[in-house]
């Protein structure tokens, strides 16, 4: 059995962090998973560095936080956790110093993709958008409410945020019609103070890629010493020059001197699903429809209070998400009476 202690948090051996490693690394690569949360990244990063017979100890804070991306994450890919996985974290559920806001916030992550599984849901691209009716809208309403009940402390306000386990688009108001579409997503930075900030973060990717690079590259071939040598001399060339480059603009934006810098990732944009959706609003003089538009997340589910309009064809798209069964991806079908 895996220590747990008041003070410490969770203490995890290699003999068990060893094959979580190895299922959480074949799984991206089954499933093909491009968008990976950067807590996962650190946390497959960390056990790597795990030596055999030595142990990791994980902080109630963090224990908490991985253990909601992690069931978020298996949900969003349709990935059943090993046996390994699910112990790390039930051990994660069961440190002695969570709060009762840290718990609550926890097992509502439990709650509420299992909840989910009865619904329809779309998926695009690594983007899961779920449909559900107003027994399931009240049910997350009254969770929300009771999360933030329980929330005393400040650094609670910041963490345990009820967006970090769903992203319900409108909790207020139905929708009756939704569009998905796609949208290019680019970072555009150029005002001085947002520049210094992300300078540093995008010279160490570069570098950081650069090493990469040629980390696969030596360990997918097999090159002559002479070879090697002049890689690994091509290798720092580059990742001076890019040095260089970092020094010269940061000098030059410390002095003060007249050097336009911008940030721009448009030749790396990618692309992301974004929600087009109408909420109706009673008012005192009627209906009223409100568009409105949102970012469909990736690391968590997205849902959509959703009563489509009545529609007459029995085979459209009301009719297949209220009365059809689910099957797989977009696959549907109702068994003939």
């Amino acid at each position: 059995m895996n220590k747990i202690e008041k003070t410490r948090g969770f203490e995890a051996p290699s003999s068990l962090l060893k094959p979580i490693e190895n299922f959480l690394k074949e799984s991206i690569q089954q499933k093909k998973i491009q968008s990976i949360p950067i807590d996962i990244k650190k946390f497959i990063q960390d056990i790597e560095q795990v030596q055999s017979n030595s142990t990791r100890i994980f902080s109630p804070e963090r224990a908490i936080k991985l253990r909601g991306i992690f069931i978020a994450f298996f949900a969003i890919n349709d990935i059943v956790p090993s046996k390994e996985m699910t112990e790390l974290l039930n051990g994660f559920r069961s440190i002695k110093t969570l709060g009762d806001a840290a718990v609550y916030f926890s097992d509502a992550y439990d709650k509420i993709y299992l909840m989910l599984d009865k619904y329809p849901f779309r998926e695009f691209s690594e983007a899961k958008l779920y449909f559900v009716d107003q027994e399931a809208r009240n049910t997350l309403v009254k969770m929300n409410k009771e999360l933030n009940s329980l929330i005393s402390k400040e650094t609670e306000k910041r963490k345990l945020k009820f967006s970090k386990i769903v992203n319900f688009l409108n909790p207020e108001n139905v929708s009756n019609r939704y569009s998905v579409t796609y949208k290019s997503k680019y970072q555009y930075i150029s005002k001085e103070k947002s520049l210094k900030h992300y300078l540093p973060a995008h010279f160490q990717i570069t570098l950081n890629k650069i090493e990469k690079e040629y980390r696969e590259l030596f360990e997918a071939h097999t090159f002559s010493e002479k070879k090697k040598q002049q890689l690994k001399v091509k290798k720092e060339q580059e990742i001076q020059k890019v040095k260089d480059e970092y020094k010269y603009i940061t000098t030059e934006m410390e002095e003060g001197n007249e050097l336009d810098v911008k940030i721009l990732s448009y030749e790396h944009s990618s692309l992301y699903p974004e929600i087009k959706y109408s909420e109706t609003l009673v008012l005192d003089d009627g209906l009223k429809h409100k568009t409105k538009y949102a970012h469909l997340r990736s690391e968590v589910v997205n849902v959509l209070w959703y009563k489509p309009s009545q529609l007459k064809e029995s085979n459209t798209v009301a009719d297949i998400l209220q009365n059809y069964n689910h099957a797989f991806g977009d696959v549907y079908y109702l068994e003939k009476q």
